[in-house]
Formats: structure tokens, sequence, C-alpha cells
């Protein structure tokens, strides 16, 4: 019983500063969204603001480059089952709402080349990042993946999906990003 205890207390002690940030959008709250300061791994054919596309082009993405879409950032892996599954849905979505509504990919845990195969693979047009070794994870508050969030014109965090996107879910954060930009 105390080793229990003792593994509680540690549990509460040790968790990542992105669990209460999950938390806070699961409640209901908007909290603004942690940096992307990552390297661009792809750039991305389809429409996006001119400053994001600057951003790309200079190595590195910020929220504040985002310019003034909603954005669907969604985190993911090649070596990741249900990511390669959801992906050639978020592609055909991303290029049906350019203009609309920004994508961002999000490769992390993963090999540069591997990664890149994946996007090309699924026919990802969207730009991505590449966090390799996942230092975004404690940041975001990532405990899987894939994992999508969704920021508003103002740099909040209005949702967030843990797991793969199904339809309904898919709809879900189009709709979340949708409703933000108003």
């Amino acid at each position: 019983m105390v080793l229990l205890f003792g593994l509680l207390v540690w549990k509460v002690a040790h968790r990542p500063p992105g669990a209460s940030f999950v938390e806070q959008v699961h409640n209901g709250a908007t909290p603004t969204a942690p940096q992307l300061d990552l390297p661009a791994l792809t750039v991305g054919e389809i429409d996006m603001p001119p400053q994001l596309r600057a951003a790309l082009s200079a190595g590195n993405v910020t929220v504040a480059d985002l310019g003034d879409r909603p954005l669907i950032v969604n985190f993911f892996a090649s070596w990741c089952r249900p990511c390669r599954d959801e992906m050639p849905a978020l592609a055909k979505v991303a290029r049906q709402l350019s203009g609309e509504i920004s994508f961002v990919g999000v490769a992390t845990q993963d090999f540069k080349q591997d990664a890149r195969t994946l996007v090309s693979l699924s026919g990802t047009t969207y730009p991505t990042l590449y966090d390799g070794p996942g230092h975004m994870w404690g940041t975001w508050g990532i405990t899987g993946l894939p994992e999508t969030f969704v920021i508003d014109t103002e740099g909040r965090v209005v949702d967030h999906v843990a797991g793969r996107l199904d339809d309904e879910g898919l709809t879900r954060i189009v709709a979340s990003a949708r409703s933000s930009a108003r």
C-alpha cells in the first residue's frame, strides 16, 4: 500500500508541463498554443499565409507566423500505424480547405527520411515540421500519436483530439477551426 501511495505521489509530482495544458483545453479553456519553433521538413504546396510560407522558407515556424487563419496541427510519426491511416484523409481535407484553414504536420520521434516518405506517400501537400527527438511532447502535453490540435486566429488552442481522427473526429476539428475564425 505504501508503495502504491509513493507511486501516486511521484506521478503527480512528475507530470509533464503540457499535461495541465491539455486538461485546460478539455475543460473548455482556450490556452495560448505553445511555440512550434521547429525546422521545416517539407514546405508543402497548398495556399497558406505569406508569413507562414516565409517562415517555412527560413527554416523555423512559430505560432506568430500563422497569419489570420485557424490552424490544425497534427503530430505524427512514420512508425505509427494510426498516423499513417489518418494522413490521406487529413491531406484531402487540407486541399479542400486551402485558403480557409491552414494545416501543419509535425513529425516527431522519427527519422527525417522516414517522415518525408510518409508525407509523400500519403499525398500530404501541407507543410510539415521536424521534431525528431520529440522536444514538443512535454510542452504540448502529448501522450501518444497521433495527436491533433486546433489553434484559432489569436493563437489559442480551441480543440484537441488524442488518437486517430476518424470521419467524425475530422469533421469535429474542421468545425472547431471554422467556428474559431469568426
